[in-house]
């Protein structure tokens, strides 16, 4: 079914944190481990998320943002990718440069490949290259360091992050702009599957990130719901140098171990489709999975019959916003520093014929609006 729910992330966003499985100490880099840590703020839109959240997308047209910005011309921005590994971040890369062509932008990316101890080098790498903006993919602030975020300051390059778990008034000044999702709210819409589907006691299985806020903010509210209602019988953190190897495997050796296995659970699509092409090739038609994202591979298998809810965050707009946030920056013009963007949730019931959920769902033609906001025809 399409339910709404109002942004924060994603995200995912997808993470923003790890990744070579074990071998990188997070604390060097002031992250918490702890998956009691802080949710962001949702900008005071709880309410219109859990309005939303209806069975089916019925809610209001939504708009972007009033007004108009007009471009400004001839920048070079920088993209900082967590990983590679996941499609989510191939599909906003492209929405990114889809956007830039239109104001006539050059984009670089900088791919950490699920190293978080590249996010500082990332950004000064990009700030070496004269970029003149920079948009982030799921990395929370703490990982850049002081000294990236200082020469980036120092150079008047803001940066604006996609579904780093963190808002723009949460980044300690590190983010100029932010594009989110309350996490929060999205996962309790799942965790209703979750209990109803599974029965009473039902076994189910996390591949969690415990490293990355986008990954804490869920399984808090996935546990909390769960108490007492459902059996989590493993837990495995996500790996995002090898990410969906890494699921098909783990996930096979738990259909083997744990033969009444209801449902697998995943913070995000990316490593949820490692989970699915098991349980695919296990013939365990039985076992449900439950995630975030709405990667196409995600959509594809729900099209193919197999039990999967995924709460499909509309990631092309939330790019194109991005992009407009920047664009805003330049032109020296208000706008609103956090974005929560809506998307809906996804299951066998109700799923696309074809596409994916990309906003137009919600927003109409949004290309065509941010090209009469930006002034530019055709």
């Amino acid at each position: 079914m399409h339910r709404r729910w109002t942004l924060r992330s994603r995200g995912h966003r997808v993470a923003a944190a790890l990744l070579l499985a074990g071998t990188i100490s997070l604390a060097g880099f002031g992250a918490t481990i702890s998956l009691a840590s802080p949710t962001a703020e949702s900008n005071g839109k709880t309410a219109l998320t859990q309005r939303m959240l209806s069975s089916l997308y019925t809610g209001p047209r939504l708009h972007i943002p009033a007004g108009p910005s007009p471009a400004v011309r001839g920048k070079t921005i920088g993209v900082v990718t967590l990983t590679s590994a996941s499609e989510v971040f191939p599909r906003e890369l492209a929405a990114i440069r889809a956007a830039a062509k239109v104001l006539g932008w050059t984009v670089k990316q900088a791919n950490m490949n699920g190293d978080v101890s590249q996010a500082g080098p990332a950004v000064e790498n990009l700030l070496q290259e004269g970029v003149s903006g920079i948009i982030t993919q799921s990395v929370e602030p703490n990982l850049f360091g002081a000294q990236a975020v200082a020469d980036a300051k120092a150079k008047h390059v803001p940066i604006v992050s996609t579904f780093s778990g963190y808002v723009a008034s949460d980044s300690k000044g590190v983010f100029a702009g932010s594009i989110t999702s309350d996490f929060t709210a999205i996962e309790r819409a799942l965790d209703k599957h979750i209990v109803s589907d599974i029965g009473a006691g039902g076994q189910i299985a996390l591949l969690n990130d415990v490293y990355a806020s986008e990954g804490r903010i869920p399984e808090v509210a996935l546990r909390k719901d769960l108490a007492g209602k459902a059996d989590i019988v493993a837990t495995h953190q996500m790996n995002y140098a090898n990410l969906v190897p890494d699921a098909f495997a783990t996930v096979s050796a738990w259909l083997t171990q744990y033969p009444n296995l209801k449902a697998v659970w995943c913070p995000y699509d990316g490593a949820c489709v490692g989970a699915a092409q098991a349980i695919q090739a296990a013939h365990k038609s039985n076992v449900e999975v439950f995630s975030i994202d709405g990667v196409t591979s995600i959509i594809n298998f729900i099209r193919q019959g197999e039990k999967i809810t995924t709460a499909a965050e509309p990631l092309e707009y939330s790019n194109w916003l991005a992009v407009d946030q920047l664009n805003s920056i330049f032109g020296h013009r208000k706008f609103t520093p956090t974005e929560d963007v809506p998307g809906v949730i996804v299951d066998p019931a109700d799923v696309p014929k074809t596409g994916v959920i990309d906003g137009s769902q919600i927003y109409g033609n949004y290309v065509s609006a941010f090209k009469h906001r930006w002034g530019i025809s055709g």
